[in-house]
């Protein structure tokens, strides 16, 4: 679900956790939605994105992109 970033987010937030009811497992994330570039790779348009998680101003997690 994308939804623009304004003073109703945790609003919004919180009626996505309603929504999903018993369904709902763990906890909300929110993304910054970049339009990145995309290249030629196996036929295809692919991009070389990178995955990093942060906890507390330190990053905890990076993932390289997949290879498959």
């Amino acid at each position: 679900m994308k939804v623009p970033v304004d003073g109703d987010l945790s609003e919004l937030a919180c009626d996505f956790v309603a929504a999903r009811g018993s369904q709902f497992n763990e906890g909300v994330v929110f993304k910054e939605y970049v339009d990145l570039v995309r290249y030629p790779a196996r036929g295809e348009p692919t991009t070389n994105e990178w995955r990093l998680w942060f906890l507390g101003g330190s990053c905890l997690r990076r993932r390289k992109p997949s290879t498959a």
